[in-house]
């Protein structure tokens, strides 16, 4: 689910995304998401830039919306067999997808691809300063701004898992982390 500025709510489905406008749904079938055949096509998420271009991600490809047609944009060799699992859009309208492997974002030339090596991608967030938290099988980990992997330790007090399933940045700087056993939250130092 995702929001805009004009209060436009957007939610994926199964047969595609929708978006609440004036009291009433709009429905995108999936079909307009996609290239090629849009049997079996999964939308996993959806996100809105500041400029209230949406994003929407299926396992495969990506799609904007400029608020009268979608575009369907080719990612060089797909995702390498890493479906998207995930999509949001940092400061400068730019879309992110988290996939299994690692995350990619358009520049609205081309993709750049940043693989986090032996972990598996479950779920993602960007800060105010367009860090991109990156929530894994194995924990937490950090893509800074200046495009550097780090591992974030999660506190151990009560810990039983590490598998982040959710994950969120609040208002005041603070990560929340959900795990298939327990939340958590912590301020993490930001980048300098």
């Amino acid at each position: 689910v995702a929001c805009n500025a004009a209060g436009d709510i957007w939610r994926t489905h199964g047969q595609g995304v929708s978006r609440l406008v004036n009291s009433g749904w709009e429905a995108y079938p999936v079909e307009n998401l996609v290239t090629g055949v849009a049997e079996n096509i999964k939308i996993v998420g959806i996100a809105v830039a500041a400029d209230g271009k949406a994003w929407a991600a299926s396992e495969h490809s990506v799609a904007s919306f400029n608020g009268q047609v979608w575009k369907v944009y080719e990612i060089e060799g797909g995702f390498d067999q890493a479906q998207g699992v995930d999509i949001q859009v940092d400061s400068r309208g730019n879309p992110w997808v988290a996939r299994g492997d690692g995350l990619s974002t358009f520049s609205g030339t081309k993709w750049t691809h940043y693989k986090l090596v032996g972990q598996v991608v479950k779920t993602m967030t960007i800060d105010a300063k367009d860090q991109i938290w990156v929530g894994t099988s194995s924990g937490l980990s950090k893509l800074s701004a200046q495009k550097k992997w780090q591992e974030v330790p999660i506190p151990l007090e009560g810990k039983r898992s590490d598998n982040v399933l959710s994950i969120a940045v609040d208002t005041q700087g603070r990560v929340w982390l959900g795990t298939d056993c327990r939340s958590y939250h912590r301020k993490f130092r930001p980048d300098p």
